[in-house]
């Protein structure tokens, strides 16, 4: 149907009546439906079930169907990093690195330690006598011309707390990776997941320069399957790529990990949502300029850790008690290496 000058078809609004009718630059009528088009379906209790399972702006988008509801919307919610934040601490010790390409404690160090990789892991069974704990890290290199940062973030394995963190911005893409190669050995050889573009590549080169080898590997995903493919280091994206952000969003918002620094927490109030609900970052105006233009690499550093620690098992080197002579579990490994040596044998 066209018209040739405004009509009000219908009075009141799409939330009461469900209807809703407007004139288009073209003259032509949009009607949209809303819920109280089927008020037998939509009564007022499922409403308000579904708006508290859908809290915020999901709900408008989604029922209201008010398009860019989630434009400035923070993608971390407040308490979620309420949460995080509860849980910071100071470090154990600063580190640096030395001469040989080591760390050693330093007053004034740049890497922040929260973990001993010496210590027991917490809650070891009693029948351990010794376990290394495993560590996955997280990179991201910047230029080192005093603008964004060069960063490493990493957890432990088994319980996904903070275990280390590592800012400066004005360090090399080639010195970034020698540092991170030297927290790699410090925490019992962990996997770094690194970005693999732009300046991330030298700082991949400089790591393997340094022999250290445990660096993730971007993976091929197929039907039913996930394996490592020969490209190392993250490939895609960083705060626009949903395959980074949405598990660290879901680890956040459900509190899979445990964040120990305070400024890796005050980050994750930088992003936030534009109007085509794609994760930008703010520019704080309140900032000193210095601090502008800081793109809150922690957070993309602490996201790229997730894969590196999924990737690990939890624990290496276990040390178990060996069992009492006489005990019912001696005598049962006693019995099967009878078994085993009376199979026989073909060469």
């Amino acid at each position: 149907m066209k018209i040739t000058r405004p009509t009000v078809l219908i009075p009141g609004n799409e939330i009461d009546v469900g209807l809703h009718a407007r004139l288009n630059s073209n003259g032509f009528v949009a009607v949209t439906l809303g819920m109280g088009a089927d008020p037998e379906t939509f009564t007022p209790e499922l409403v308000a079930a579904e708006q508290a399972g859908m809290p915020g702006w999901r709900f408008q988008r989604e029922y209201k169907r008010v398009w860019d509801a989630q434009r400035g919307v923070p993608v971390f919610e407040e308490p979620w990093l309420a949460h995080q934040e509860a849980g910071c601490r100071d470090p154990l010790w600063r580190m640096d690195i030395n001469a040989d390409g080591k760390l050693e404690k330093s007053r004034n160090g740049r890497v922040f330690i929260w973990i001993d990789p010496a210590e027991p892991p917490p809650g070891m069974p009693d029948e351990w006598t010794q376990a290394t704990r495993l560590f996955g890290l997280g990179a991201d290199v910047g230029k080192g011309v005093a603008e964004s940062d060069s960063t490493c973030v990493g957890f432990a394995v088994d319980t996904m707390e903070q275990a280390v963190e590592f800012r400066d911005n004005t360090i090399s893409a080639s010195d970034h990776g020698r540092m991170l190669a030297a927290i790699g050995r410090y925490l019992n050889d962990a996997l770094i997941c690194c970005v693999n573009k732009m300046h991330g590549i030298e700082a991949i080169r400089s790591m393997i320069a340094a022999g250290y080898a445990r660096i993730w590997r971007t993976k091929v995903q197929g039907h039913l399957t996930e394996y490592n493919a020969k490209t190392i280091g993250w490939m895609r994206g960083e705060a626009s790529d949903d395959v980074l952000f949405d598990p660290w969003i879901d680890a956040v918002q459900y509190a899979k990990i445990q964040l120990r620094s305070v400024t890796c927490v005050l980050q994750h109030r930088h992003y936030i949502y534009d109007q085509y609900g794609r994760i930008v970052h703010q520019r704080l105006a309140d900032e000193a300029i210095e601090l502008r233009k800081r793109h809150s690499d922690l957070v993309i550093a602490a996201a790229l850790a997730l894969p590196a620690c999924r990737d690990m098992p939890k624990y290496r080197a276990i040390e178990r008690r060996k069992p009492h002579p006489r005990s019912y579990v001696a005598r049962r490994r006693r019995w099967e290496q009878q078994q085993d040596l009376a199979k026989p044998r073909t060469w």
